[in-house]
């Protein structure tokens, strides 16, 4: 996310592009700087676009809608092919990925990456803007009371959807494999899922167990703690 008027930005990293990663990458940084832009333009990824209308006519999903409600910042897209629109940003993409991402870093914990990354970032600021020649972070701070509060409650980011677990007690989700516990066996359950865990749900909506959330296909996350005790 760059913010022009400064020449500031931050990013965060995930294992994928879904929704859940999107909306969580912008809730940490709204989050560290404490406000929300009034205004932010996106190209029209589908994660937040679910059908493209005429000129800017957009039909959002209902996840981003929820998050746009929540934060109250208004959502500008771009036209179709036409990235160049928000030039700034996709300069940024490529600046960061020189700079903060040369050599390749070992990433063990995302959330614990991301918080390193808020501190590269602003250390980045602090050097003086290509055109206006005053520091970057000075100019953020004049920028910072322009923009809305955050919100009094946080935005739960995650998606909810109902599994039936095979014979096995397995669910299927996004491609991959999670175990749940036997005596789920052929049972519907809930899987909620965040940008980096996948917790499954009995009918009342207890936690049975939880698994990192896998990034790929046909991969396999598996607890054998539940299966332990049965054979036990």
């Amino acid at each position: 996310m760059s913010f022009p008027y400064s020449n500031k930005s931050y990013c965060q990293i995930f294992g994928g592009e879904n929704q859940q990663c999107l909306l969580q990458g912008m809730k940490n940084i709204f989050m560290y700087i404490g406000k929300v832009p009034t205004r932010i333009v996106f190209d029209n990824l589908s994660t937040a676009v679910a059908h493209l209308g005429k000129g800017h006519d957009r039909i959002l999903t209902d996840g981003f809608k929820r998050f746009k409600l929540h934060y109250g910042f208004e959502a500008v897209f771009c036209n179709g092919n036409a990235g160049w629109e928000k030039g700034n940003v996709e300069n940024k993409v490529g600046y960061e990925r020189r700079n903060m991402f040369v050599p390749v870093p070992t990433v063990k914990d995302f959330c614990d990456f991301n918080k390193e990354l808020f501190v590269l970032c602003d250390k980045d600021a602090q050097r003086p803007h290509y055109i206006k020649h005053c520091q970057i972070e000075g100019l953020f701070q004049e920028e910072l009371p322009q923009m809305n509060p955050l919100p009094r409650t946080e935005f739960d980011v995650f998606m909810l959807e109902t599994r039936t677990c095979d014979n096995y007690a397995k669910i299927h989700f996004d491609g991959n494999t999670y175990s749940t516990a036997p005596k789920f066996a052929r049972t519907e359950v809930f899987v909620k899922a965040t940008s980096d865990a996948v917790f499954i749900l009995d009918g009342e909506c207890r936690q049975v167990i939880s698994h990192p959330r896998l990034y790929g296909k046909g991969l396999e996350s598996m607890n054998w703690l539940p299966y332990l005790e049965l054979m036990s």
